[in-house]
């Protein structure tokens, strides 16, 4: 076994042991009035970033699957909807597919100058850790608006069922992506960035972006 490949696993199973601890302790998600706030994402940026897109999909649907079990151990106001597998595992799997599209984007108009190549990597490290994040964010605030709608204005906007309460849900998910959503989004074009760099000097690695 090579080194890139030892280095592959170790960081993997580096990764996922820091999303199960997440995900045993009250760290991973925070529980809030409106939804779950999670921390759960900067693992996934920080492998795909670091060992490529499969590790990155691979800890994606980690990511998943541990909100499908939170949903049932840790019951909260949202649970009924990430106890459904189709809702709780398809948008931890995508975003980070989305992330990796926007960072080769990034690479590919700045990093063909090679004196911009630190800055093109460290430029699609943030745009795509932050777009990778919000894409999570609309595509689990989307699917509670359509296909869970009558749960979610029940349980937590307490509002009877009413041909009125689309607006009234579709206003508070949006409230809830504009502030929890893009907070989510800054803290991981943020710390993935500092992470990724800090394993780059780890592993004496060039380059953490790779064509997929």
């Amino acid at each position: 076994m090579n080194n890139t490949k030892i280095r592959k696993i170790t960081v993997t199973g580096m990764l996922l042991a820091i999303m199960l601890l997440f995900n045993v302790f009250p760290i991973g998600f925070i529980p809030l009035p409106a939804f779950n706030a999670t921390l759960m994402h900067i693992p996934v940026l920080v492998g795909l970033f670091s060992e490529g897109l499969g590790v990155g999909v691979i800890l994606g649907a980690a990511f998943g699957i541990s909100s499908l079990i939170k949903a049932y151990v840790a019951l909260t106001a949202t649970s009924f909807a990430f106890q459904n597998p189709l809702f709780s595992i398809p948008p931890r799997v995508l975003f980070p597919i989305v992330a990796w599209a926007v960072a080769l984007l990034i690479m590919r108009l700045i990093g063909k100058f090679k004196e911009g190549r630190k800055t093109a990597l460290h430029s699609s490290r943030v745009v795509g850790s932050f777009v990778g994040t919000l894409t999570n964010t609309v595509l689990v605030l989307g699917g509670m608006r359509f296909f869970f709608l009558d749960q979610y204005a029940a349980n937590i906007l307490k509002l009877e069922i009413t041909p009125q309460i689309g607006a009234a849900v579709t206003t508070a998910l949006v409230a809830v992506g504009s502030t929890q959503g893009l907070a989510e989004a800054a803290l991981a074009a943020v710390l993935v960035p500092l992470i990724c760099a800090a394993l780059d000097t780890a592993f004496n690695k060039e380059k953490l972006v790779r064509k997929p």
